[in-house]
């Protein structure tokens, strides 16, 4: 896997971590000065310059045990802790997240898309937890790299790192109930794609001397189109922050509860663990 991909790969998840992880700081009550000083130390962890030095110039290949390994460290390092079993639905997560946003992009260059989005909601969590200057510019910065990064990548390189990220990413296929209920996955953990922008399958268009569309036919094949479901992705942008605290409480909500009897579904009902005392102790990046 080249260093661009890599960058991505690790850039995005640890989005995603940061995601769910505020999700459950509410969900779990967490007072907002704990919650502070743990996504201040996340956001240390990922978007120091020797990390982000590092993941953009390594050149050794990225495996999940590998990206698991680094997850881990990045979210346990302050004053939260996340271990075994909650640890994994962690992991399986954010992977899965990452891989449906990457299989939904249709073009390389919404990589850059979705990782610009996922900092900017990061971004807008940390201000909601008035987190310092010093560790919003760390994400700035971040943003400031990726663009000086891929600006110069060309469609045929964006088209590379894409097809490194599926490949790495083809085997975690993971039940979410985050996208299951939002119809963006079936039963069997594939994803369910949206259909491309543009006229229906049948339709022919009649064009005039000039090129311009002067009508359109349509085949009669509508008993062979299955009734479509509306899809993911479609109004909600790919890298949109979808952990909100309504789907990870750890309340079933009406409606769900097929998906709690289904104990292959990743539910997101992470549990936090918060060390008060490394919690009540000063820190550099907090007001």
């Amino acid at each position: 896997m080249s260093s661009l991909a890599k960058a991505l790969l690790v850039l995005n998840t640890c989005c995603e971590s940061t995601f769910v992880i505020h999700a459950r700081l509410s969900a779990q009550n967490i007072s907002k000065e704990s919650g502070r000083k743990a996504l201040v130390a996340l956001a240390d962890g990922v978007f120091s310059q020797g990390f982000l030095n590092e993941i953009f110039t390594s050149q050794q290949p990225m495996a999940m045990s590998i990206l698991r390994g680094v997850i881990e460290v990045k979210v346990n390092q302050g004053n939260m802790k996340i271990t075994g079993s909650s640890m994994d639905k962690l992991f399986d997560l954010v992977v899965s997240m990452f891989k449906y946003q990457v299989v939904r992009s249709w073009k390389p260059e919404q990589l850059i898309e979705i990782t610009n989005r996922h900092l900017s909601e990061v971004l807008d969590i940390l201000e909601s937890y008035d987190c310092s200057r010093t560790t919003l510019n760390m994400v700035m910065d971040a943003q400031i790299r990726v663009k000086a990064t891929f600006d110069k990548a060309g469609a045929g390189e964006l088209h590379r790192i894409r097809q490194a990220l599926l490949r790495v990413l083809q085997e975690q296929r993971i039940k979410v109930s985050v996208l299951i209920q939002a119809n963006a996955q079936n039963n069997d953990a594939s994803f369910v794609l949206a259909p491309p922008c543009g006229d229906r399958v049948g339709t022919i268009s009649l064009y005039d001397e000039s090129g311009n569309v002067i009508g359109k036919e349509r085949q009669p094949i509508d008993k062979y189109w299955l009734p479509s479901t509306p899809v993911l992705g479609q109004e909600i942008p790919l890298g949109s922050n979808l952990f909100g605290q309504s789907t990870c409480g750890s309340e079933p909500q009406s409606g769900t509860s097929s998906l709690h009897e289904d104990v292959h579904i990743v539910q997101p009902n992470i549990k936090l663990v918060i060390d008060q005392a490394h919690a009540n102790a000063p820190q550099h990046s907090c007001r």
